[in-house]
């Protein structure tokens, strides 16, 4: 009895010390988040907010064109510009809160996925694949962008820890929740069939080696009737937009066409390496393929890490890859996002598992040292906080463009100061030109301002104030280090750019103006 008692309050402990150590890390990552909330907003988020958010409502959850509405995300944005009005921050709101909640989501999945008992290091696979998830960069990046990534990502988690639920206990509600969180994730980004399918594959695969052959038909039948359940309603939400935008709006993205196979192959190359580089772009191609070798070990050893017998994590790569070879297109690299948490988790697991090999191969040479549990933790906490501060150090979310690939000139970090400016100093008959990849955003904080679009004359599209301008602005703007090129512009001949005036220096900006030749 006191063995059972010490047993009980030793897990007790072991508990409270993984809460604080998980609520450590989600605020780290809330911190580190929050910085980058407010980052001039990027073209995906532009053309959501004035295609869709802004819009009425009907006209919000039917209208697919182009295809970039992410309607369940659209509607939560809708919900949140509804309270806090339509600012950059509000837009991104629901990212933002879905981005904190993977870190301790995280953390149950892949302490559910490796529990092995006291053998398994579980425990620490769970807290190692938080502290990542609280220090991704990438994850960082779609965070604090107004789309619909990190909800996926949490849903799909939520599928996967129910699945782990329904495997032993198959209660109605269950499969009710599984069957409703599938909607939500197929109603917010088309391309989650990937891993929805993956996840009702896994548990039909798990089903059949968990049970005898009298209780396999139940399990696969609340499957499949919850599956099926789940598709019709899509469907049924996505009919009011195929009525109105047409069904390639839904299933044939025009910027992801089938391809023929030579150049499906080299595109599948370039995916995989532009995945990698954006999922390790704050800590650099070695550490990442240091990273890379510990989630094949956790693939490879996965039976002996966990008491699953199938590993989900690999049918979503087996059903992804079978998916892109039958569809033949290269999907953006964004497209993998909700992989990412399960990848941080296998490689902690394979880390750990060849840690401990080492550590054991070191004993039988006469190693007595051993790390405590509190170093272990303290450990972990100082790598996620390192990982946050490299994030924050390398300015990495905006070194990388809408598609989560680094290209530093993507970001045009002054934009707020540039419209304050142009609000208080814009003359009739003036005229704004801007390179075209800053020019949404611009428009974006004018129209906040209240300053009429028309100025300006991006994308050699005339302004709306004056048929022949009497003064030319042109903003140059960029990164620092990374300086857009200036735009091409028809009236070039009629500006004299060499002397132009200097009105405004910012950071990253520089404002200038000239008087047009008559």
């Amino acid at each position: 009895m006191a063995d059972d008692s010490s047993h009980k309050t030793s897990i007790r402990a072991e508990r409270l010390q993984d809460l604080l150590v998980v609520a450590v890390l989600t605020l780290a990552g809330a911190g580190t988040r929050l910085l980058y909330l407010f980052q001039p907003v990027r073209l995906d988020e532009i053309q959501t907010f004035f295609a869709y958010v802004q819009r009425p409502l009907f006209i919000a959850l039917t209208k697919n064109n182009p295809p970039n509405n992410q309607f369940f995300h659209t509607l939560l944005v809708k919900a949140s510009i509804g309270v806090f009005g339509p600012h950059d921050w509000a837009m991104r709101l629901p990212a933002y809160i879905a981005g904190i909640a993977m870190i301790p989501l995280t953390y149950l999945v892949v302490r559910r996925l490796f529990d092995r008992g006291a053998v398994s290091p579980h425990r620490w696979a769970a807290i190692l694949a938080a502290g990542l998830v609280a220090g991704s960069s990438h994850l960082v990046d779609y965070s604090t962008s107004a789309r619909g990534y990190t909800i996926q990502a949490v849903l799909v988690i939520g599928l996967v820890l129910l699945g782990l639920r329904l495997e032993r206990r198959r209660a109605t509600w269950s499969w009710a929740a599984f069957a409703l969180l599938a909607i939500l994730t197929l109603y917010t980004i088309p391309t989650s069939v990937y891993f929805v399918g993956a996840v009702v594959v896994w548990l039909g695969i798990a089903g059949l080696r968990r049970y005898t052959v009298e209780n396999r038909a139940p399990f696969l039948l609340k499957l499949a009737a919850s599956g099926a359940a789940a598709g019709l309603v899509t469907v049924l939400l996505y009919v009011p937009v195929i009525t109105t935008s047409g069904l390639a709006s839904v299933t044939s993205n025009p910027m992801v066409q089938p391809m023929p196979f030579g150049y499906f192959l080299q595109g599948t190359v370039k995916l995989a390496w532009d995945t990698f580089r954006s999922w390790n772009v704050a800590i650099g191609p070695v550490l990442g393929i240091l990273l890379l070798i510990c989630f094949v070990a956790g693939l490879v050893f996965f039976r002996r890490l966990s008491t699953e017998r199938v590993d989900p994590v690999l049918i979503m790569l087996v059903f992804s890859v079978v998916a892109l070879l039958v569809q033949r297109s290269v999907p953006f690299t964004r497209t993998w996002i909700p992989l990412l948490p399960f990848y941080f988790g296998t490689a902690a697991a394979g880390g750990l598992h060849l840690g401990s090999s080492i550590v054991a191969f070191a004993r039988e040479k006469g190693l007595k040292a051993r790390p405590s549990a509190g170093f272990a933790l303290v450990a972990v906490v100082v790598l996620s906080c390192f990982l946050c501060a490299l994030v924050i150090a390398q300015d990495t979310p905006y070194q990388a463009n809408s598609l989560g690939v680094p290209a530093p000139e993507s970001s045009f970090k002054d934009a707020r100061a540039v419209a304050d400016y142009l609000k208080d100093n814009l003359r009739p008959g003036d005229i704004v030109y801007i390179d075209h990849f800053a020019e949404p955003t611009l428009e974006f904080y004018l129209t906040q301002e209240g300053v009429p679009p028309g100025y300006l004359f991006a994308n050699n599209q005339g302004a709306d104030t004056a048929a022949e301008p009497r003064r030319v602005i042109v903003v140059l703007a960029g990164s620092e280090g990374h300086g857009y090129e200036p735009a091409v512009f028809d009236w070039a001949t009629a500006a004299d750019l060499q002397n132009a005036e200097i009105l405004k220096m910012l950071p990253c900006t520089v404002i200038m103006a000239t008087e047009v030749k008559r």
